[in-house]
């Protein structure tokens, strides 16, 4: 999130070539990221199969944030969509910005959310003093 963020925020006008280039490499981390998250918590053996296991309760918050993940990879498959579709259109890289921006605000909301629940789990139902 942090190199997405870095090559976002830098200047566009007047480079919207160097601009683009910048960001494709980080939008092609945050997908083969994303992948590795929802791999390594909806997976078999993953956080999730554990979290139903020690806190049957909070079932209904693993299905939202599964929502989100679907949301999510639907979100960065049409920023990179958007991205190669601009070209150098200065216009068009702005809106792809404020694209990035909204994704940047969904992925810190999701993964906090995500704490939140591993807390919750753990502290009240696996022996914490919750």
């Amino acid at each position: 999130m942090t190199e997405i963020e870095v090559a976002t925020s830098s200047a566009l006008t007047g480079r919207p070539g160097a601009w683009r280039a910048q960001l494709i490499p980080c939008v092609d981390m945050l997908r083969e990221a994303w992948a590795s998250h929802v791999d390594g918590t909806e997976g078999p053996d993953g956080l999730w199969e554990q979290l139903r296991t020690d806190a049957p309760r909070l079932d209904g918050h693993l299905r939202l944030l599964r929502r989100e993940h679907l949301a999510v990879a639907a979100d960065v498959e049409m920023l990179h969509r958007n991205l190669t579709d601009a070209d150098e259109n200065e216009a068009q890289l702005a809106a792809v910005r404020e694209q990035v921006v909204a994704l940047l605000n969904r992925l810190a909301r999701h993964r906090q959310r995500g704490a939140d629940l591993i807390y919750e789990a753990y502290q009240h139902d696996v022996g914490g003093t919750g």
